[in-house]
């Protein structure tokens, strides 16, 4: 299998011929968002994207409200201006 964070991925092909390995070579790499691929000869038949289910590798976070509208604020509140101040900090 591939490390994660390498940027590679693992494949399974199943092919009846060993002829159109190199025209799903260039294929596979455009459909990364899918879990499963189905190929006719090097034409595309089918793809899906497997439900985890049940799997303890999900993490299903509880919904929080989001308000719509936020408390004005002052963006300079807390800031002190650095005009005038050449060479103070150096």
């Amino acid at each position: 299998g591939a490390e994660p964070g390498s940027g590679a991925s693992s494949a399974l092909l199943w092919v009846d011929s060993p002829d159109v390995v190199g025209a799903l070579g260039r294929k596979i790499p455009h459909y990364s968002k899918y879990s499963y691929l189905l190929f006719d000869g090097d034409r595309n038949v089918g793809k899906g994207v497997w439900d985890p289910g049940d799997s303890p590798l999900v993490v299903r976070f509880a919904a929080v409200p989001v308000h719509s509208t936020l408390p004005a604020q002052n963006p300079d509140a807390g800031w002190e201006s650095d005009r005038g101040r050449e060479g103070e900090y150096e």
